[in-house]
């Protein structure tokens, strides 16, 4: 009977230090979780912060662009610029005309050469419809000048002729309401003439942009530098896709 007691009491005091020992492990578990689920709500409140961000930053610019100030504060970026390098570029040529006085009707000839920069912005002529292609499913849009100078870029039959071979920044957006669908737009390269194999159209630039059910507005961004030939012609084209 006593050996019964002595086995029923060791095996007792090994069922309590297992529960002891299970017991602490739960509550190393539980801390380890509460540790990690802390360090994730902290990561997804800096990430929910960036979006907040990134979303008013893109509302902002969509606002800008709608309003003519995005691409007025281009161009003014760009006039700063082009102001700036022709002044350093006089002030140069002054100093190389103190130095060298042998090629002071040179000088006097280059420093009355100014640096011309063309521009030109488009937006959607308001009193047009769109012209529907359903060979490509495809919709042109009519445009007219917003903002014009210079004499390289001109515009035709709703195309954009280049005039002059340079180097043009190019950049498009467009603003789209279509629910449930695939929108985005293309920029395209005419050919006057071609021979050959060639092809008449090159597609330049292009943006697709998946369009969401329930707020129904996605803007679609693209841009480039491109150099292209006298006599070509650039089409802004949307793709229903």
């Amino acid at each position: 009977m006593y050996k019964f007691v002595l086995k029923i009491n060791s095996v007792s005091k090994k069922l309590i230090f297992s529960y002891c020992i299970f017991s602490v492990l739960v509550i190393l578990v539980t801390v380890c979780l509460n540790f990690f689920l802390t360090y994730e709500v902290r990561v997804l409140k800096g990430d929910l912060e960036k979006l907040k961000g990134g979303f008013l930053s893109h509302q902002q610019t969509s606002q800008d662009f709608n309003n003519g100030q995005f691409m007025v504060d281009i161009w003014e970026k760009i006039k700063l610029v082009t102001s700036k390098t022709s002044y350093h570029m006089k002030t140069q040529k002054g100093h190389q005309h103190a130095i060298k006085s042998s090629t002071i009707r040179t000088k006097r000839e280059q420093t009355d050469i100014t640096t011309q920069q063309s521009f030109l912005q488009l937006i959607a002529a308001a009193n047009e419809n769109p012209i529907l292609r359903d060979s490509d499913n495809a919709t042109t849009i009519p445009w007219t000048v917003a903002i014009q100078h210079g004499e390289a870029l001109l515009i035709a039959d709703n195309k954009i002729i280049v005039k002059q071979d340079s180097y043009y920044m190019v950049f498009g957006q467009v603003l789209f309401h279509n629910p449930g669908i695939v929108m985005g737009h293309l920029i395209r390269r005419r050919k006057s003439s071609v021979s050959g194999m060639e092809h008449r159209f090159t597609d330049l630039l292009r943006c697709l942009q998946e369009m969401p059910r329930n707020n129904c507005a996605n803007t679609c961004y693209t841009t480039g530098k491109i150099s292209p030939q006298k006599h070509i012609c650039w089409h802004l084209c949307l793709i229903l896709a």
